[in-house]
């Protein structure tokens, strides 16, 4: 699929540990405290140093951090980590996306001096941001952000459009245009509703067209939903998708991989969801890519880079599969195949 003198982008997900718990996040279901399987860990500057070689970083284009879990942040040696890759590339694109809602004055100043660019994810102005982007605050996020902005970082207004913060679009547009963002970003993808629940799993609110569970009374708990939950994804009803004529798939377009806070290599996010231990029942698809990788060692903190891509092979042969129950990867299939384009 790819070699490794090929490789121009890497996404890289430094830390699974977060300071948010937005409900609509795999990481924690509804913004319940829940562990599906993921590992709590982080890559240090010494992991980062075993995994890409100097001579790999100079032949890179564009390095974009943003885990599939946790928030950059969180990574202790997040800075000096930069810091590494911007020394070994001047002219490498460095694209962060994070909540900004911790960290001191000192470490988003000294950010700016490495010309990465950042993503603060800003959903609405201060009485909506918190309705999705729980446990920050918007005060917070903001002035972060102008301390970055002011020692020189280049930073985009990442907003999320939702049915309670749609009405503010124009004016956080305003906002990030008064404050000197380089670029406001309008995310709309369709991930847009759910149930919130508190730390003892009882329902709060709702966000966007929540679906009602059928034959049940609303509202419901944390453990009820769960369990409706398994046992729908459960049934295998995604397999009953149309298998598409062509996959467009970015690792082989843009000659990119992705890289887990555990040094993991996968061809994108979709397949690297921890596949070994997240629960199956809940991150559909995992079970197939566990299955297409058995025992093979994909650790690039344990294995050369070049031995931790060659099992991408398998995952473009599967394509060759006429259905998912003959080896074709729904998650291929699902997020880029032609159906769905």
């Amino acid at each position: 699929m790819i070699k490794y003198d090929e490789i121009r982008e890497v996404h890289l997900e430094l830390s699974t540990n977060c300071n948010a718990s937005c409900p609509l996040c795999p990481r924690n279901f509804g913004g319940y405290p829940y562990n599906a399987g993921y590992p709590i860990t982080q890559l240090t500057l010494e992991d980062i140093k075993k995994i890409f070689e100097p001579r790999f970083i100079a032949q890179l284009k564009i390095l974009l951090i943003n885990g599939n879990l946790g928030d950059f942040m969180l990574a202790r040696d997040a800075i000096f980590i930069i810091e590494y890759f911007r020394s070994h590339n001047e002219s490498l694109d460095i694209l962060i996306s994070t909540n900004g809602g911790s960290r001191n004055k000192e470490f988003w100043s000294t950010l700016a001096q490495y010309r990465a660019t950042v993503m603060f994810c800003l959903d609405g102005l201060e009485d909506t941001h918190s309705i999705y982007r729980r446990d920050t605050k918007f005060d917070t996020v903001i002035k972060n952000a102008k301390t970055f902005i002011s020692a020189g970082g280049i930073a985009i207004w990442k907003m999320i459009k939702f049915k309670h913060n749609e009405h503010q679009i124009d004016q956080c547009r305003a906002l990030s245009k008064e404050l000197e963002f380089k670029d406001f970003n309008l995310i709309d993808h369709g991930r847009d509703s759910g149930y919130v629940y508190n730390r003892k799993g009882e329902l709060e609110y709702t966000i966007g067209n929540f679906l009602e569970i059928p034959d049940r009374e609303f509202p419901v708990t944390w453990h009820e939903q769960m369990s409706w939950g398994k046992e729908y994804v459960g049934r295998k009803d995604h397999y009953l998708e149309p298998v598409s004529e062509k996959i467009s798939c970015n690792t082989k377009n843009n000659k990119a991989v992705f890289v887990t806070a555990t040094g993991e290599v996968y061809p994108c996010c979709f397949l690297g969801f921890y596949p070994r231990t997240y629960d199956s029942d809940l991150q559909f698809g995992n079970d197939q890519v566990k299955e297409l990788l058995g025992t093979t060692n994909i650790n690039a903190k344990e294995k050369s880079f070049e031995e931790c891509i060659e099992w991408f092979n398998q995952v473009e042969e599967s394509w060759n599969k006429n259905s998912f129950q003959e080896g074709r990867l729904w998650l291929c299939n699902h997020n880029c195949g032609s159906t769905c384009q």
